[in-house]
């Protein structure tokens, strides 16, 4: 008897192309799927991440990753949801200040509404990543379709931008942000476009767990290459000084 779903999505691949033959594939490949490029970026930041934030929850987040609700590194992945933009931003702000992996997962007509939040996380060298799923921002009234006015907004925030221009950009571009943030101390933004790409279903690949873990770097390794600096118990100069990492996140301590 001919297996209906695995026909059914062989012809939806069919119909969306596959990769030409003549593109450069990666050693590793990963986990080939048909979803949209929103559920793949998700899929990917709950590998890495520990902490999600968005405006809504997820229904079936840990069903949909084969069942758990761990990370690459096993510590447990958890979803906050906030009532706006700028609140989804300032919690994950202040858990990326507590020491944990954290995302913002906002739309791009908001993104103008952060740019103070956005511009003060670069001050303080917050290694943040934003995800943003473009839309056209309103002017005299609702703007249906895709744009990219959002991203102008910030451009001058200090924080680094990348654009994908598919799903495979989004998921790829996720895995740099984060360690680009991480090593640089610097907020970062990834975009796609919103109908094109968040949310239309595309063929790609998901990364594997361990690559995932090695390219991003556990706890114990995260503090390498990071500028020491001298910390002293007491302001007068009483006290004992130290040294420690300029950057005192979990996953930076040796």
């Amino acid at each position: 008897m001919r297996d209906w779903p695995a026909y059914a999505l062989e012809r939806i691949r069919q119909l969306i192309g596959r990769p030409g033959s003549g593109e450069t594939r990666a050693v590793a490949e990963g986990n080939p799927v048909l979803t949209t490029g929103a559920l793949g970026v998700l899929a990917t930041e709950s590998m890495i991440g520990e902490v999600l934030c968005r405006h809504v929850p997820t229904a079936g987040l840990a069903e949909w990753r084969r069942g758990t609700d761990r990370n690459a590194f096993g510590a447990t992945v958890s979803e906050v949801s906030a009532g706006d933009a700028r609140a989804v931003f300032s919690t994950a702000a202040g858990l990326t200040m507590s020491g944990q992996r954290a995302v913002a997962m906002v739309a791009g007509d908001r993104l103008a509404q952060m740019h103070d939040q956005l511009f003060a996380a670069a001050g303080r060298r917050l290694p943040l990543v934003i995800q943003v799923a473009n839309r056209a921002m309103p002017r005299q009234g609702a703007a249906p379709g895709t744009g990219h006015e959002g991203l102008h907004a910030v451009a001058d925030t200090g924080a680094f931008i990348a654009v994908a221009r598919n799903a495979q950009h989004a998921v790829d571009l996720t895995l740099v942000a984060r360690r680009l943030a991480e090593l640089s101390l610097t907020p970062g933004v990834v975009a796609m476009d919103g109908g094109e790409t968040a949310f239309a279903a595309q063929d790609f690949f998901l990364p594997d767990e361990k690559p995932c873990a090695n390219f991003s770097a556990s706890r114990s390794r995260r503090s390498r290459g990071f500028p020491k600096v001298r910390t002293c118990s007491s302001a007068a100069g009483g006290g004992t000084c130290r040294v420690g990492s300029a950057w005192s996140a979990p996953w930076r301590r040796a």
